[in-house]
């Protein structure tokens, strides 16, 4: 302001008179200290919002760390998992070493990978993969199926998006008769994005839910991706999130 200011009157100097020059200049010092006092409280506002925010995710961090200990001492995955592994022991005990191994490394991931601020995305869809065909084999009639379109970019990402919007695919299509579930993964240039559609049952005790999944997620993604969207569909049968990133920043 000061400079544009100095600039405006002494170029336009020919056509002012020299009182107004005379006047001007006495109020110059306090226009210019105005104006530090102004940039003064910009950057410290700037520094305390800022600041704000790292201690925001931070606690979010800890709070993520606290919830995925306290599912680790009450483990619904794990514990159906084991009584799966159990029922085929009795019957097919040859499958059951290897199956060990998978749910091990699902679990070993999730344990090391949540206390991460970034994963990148290839890792998080391979961790995807491997948690569709554990499912799949677990729960033998659900029929998930997965595609790709656009080049894979090497993004880095927010650990454990997904797997909540899959925990709740798999939970709800699972009521169903004919439990289905469709994924796709679409890569561009400034732009990724990932559908996820279950179909689930009519009933309406069965099917209620707090959503408390996809809010913290949408907190998670307000201060980790800004620049992100989660769409929610609903109809009748199915069930259908959308996740949105844009802007993503690309690991070495």
């Amino acid at each position: 302001m000061a400079f544009i200011t100095l600039f405006t009157m002494y170029v336009t100097r020919p056509l002012l008179n020299k009182s107004f020059i005379s006047d001007f200049t006495v109020f110059l010092p306090d226009i210019i200290f105005n104006t530090f006092l102004i940039s003064i409280f910009y950057f410290l506002h700037y520094n305390f919002l800022k600041y704000i925010k790292v201690n925001e995710i931070q606690i979010l961090n800890h709070q993520t760390e606290i919830e995925y200990l306290k599912q680790q001492v009450n483990p619904h995955f794990l514990l159906n998992s084991l009584n799966n592994l159990y029922g085929v022991s009795l019957t097919n005990p040859s499958e059951v070493p290897n199956k060990i191994i998978e749910l091990a490394d699902l679990l070993k991931y999730q344990i090391e990978t949540i206390k991460k601020e970034y994963n990148s995305l290839e890792n998080e869809k391979e961790f995807i993969e491997k948690y569709i065909g554990y499912s799949k084999w677990k729960l033998q009639n659900i029929s998930i199926k997965s595609a790709e379109v656009g080049n894979f970019k090497n993004y880095k990402i927010t650990p454990m998006l997904f797997l909540p919007l899959i925990e709740n695919a798999v939970k709800y299509a699972n009521l169903d008769k004919n439990p289905m579930i469709s994924i796709l993964w679409e890569f561009g240039d400034s732009k990724f994005d990932f559908t996820i559609t279950n179909n689930f049952t009519d009933n309406k005790n069965e099917k209620f839910s707090t959503k408390t999944g996809l809010l913290n997620l949408q907190k998670r993604l307000s201060l980790f991706h800004p620049d992100s969207k989660l769409t929610v569909e609903e109809n009748t049968n199915n069930f259908k999130v959308v996740l949105s990133l844009w802007n993503l920043n690309i690991h070495a």
